[in-house]
């Protein structure tokens, strides 16, 4: 699937089955303008929306307590404004086709 992980610790078979559960999701969705956020293998949220910070506010809006503690998908760049607001959840897991520098 050609996924590298950039950051972060060694992950759990939970993680695993939450990136799967993501990406199936997410790659299904418009592209460049998708968000998905998943715990424990459930849609806490999902959201199309062309601006990304906007995609991802929707998405957490859906169910911001399940969101906590689970996993974004981004079927998209995701820029430092996007990141700034990810960084304001515990999230175990962030998806993105690629990330920014600044991000």
């Amino acid at each position: 699937m050609n996924i590298k992980q950039i950051h972060g610790k060694h992950l759990s078979y939970n993680n695993y089955n939450d990136i799967f559960t993501a990406l199936s999701i997410s790659k299904s969705l418009p592209k460049n303008v998708g968000t998905v956020i998943i715990k424990h293998a459930n849609p806490c949220g999902v959201s199309i929306k062309k601006n990304h910070l906007e995609s991802y506010k929707s998405a957490l809006a859906c169910d911001p307590v399940s969101a906590y503690g689970g996993i974004v998908s981004c079927n998209f760049k995701i820029k430092k404004s996007l990141a700034l607001e990810l960084n304001k959840l515990f999230l175990e897991v962030i998806i993105a086709d690629s990330f920014d520098t600044n991000a």
